[in-house]
C-alpha cells in the first residue's frame, strides 16, 4: 500500500497492458458497454461469428435447439438485419468501429 492505495508492479503493469493489446487487436468477443442485445445473445452472436451452427451452438451452451432460434431471432431483430451472415458482418463492424447497436 501507497498513500492508501494498492501499487502494482511495473511488471504487472506491462503485462495487463500487453494482454489489452492483444485482445483491442482482434476484438474477438469485445461487446459494446451499452447494448440491445443481452449477454446470452452476445454469447450467441459469438458462436455464430465463431462459424457454429444452431445444433453446435445449443451443445456448447446447453440450450434447446430452439431456444438458440429464438436467440438469433431476437439478434437479428435487434441488429435490424435479415440474416445470420449479415448479423456476423454488423457485429465485426460495431467491434471495429467501438458503435453500439441502436436499441
Amino acid at each position: 500500500m501507497v498513500d492508501g492505495e494498492a501499487a502494482i508492479s511495473r511488471h504487472l503493469t506491462r503485462e495487463l497492458i500487453d494482454r489489452l493489446r492483444r485482445v483491442r487487436a482482434d476484438n474477438a468477443g469485445l461487446r459494446p458497454v451499452r447494448s440491445a442485445l443481452s449477454a446470452r445473445e452476445w454469447e450467441v452472436l459469438d458462436l455464430l461469428c465463431a462459424g457454429l451452427a444452431t445444433r453446435e451452438i445449443a451443445a456448447e451452451l446447453q440450450l434447446s435447439r430452439e431456444t438458440v432460434r429464438s436467440h438469433v431471432e431476437h439478434i437479428l431483430c435487434k441488429l435490424h438485419v435479415t440474416s445470420r451472415e449479415a448479423a456476423v458482418a454488423r457485429a465485426r463492424r460495431l467491434r471495429a468501429e467501438g458503435r453500439l447497436p441502436a436499441p
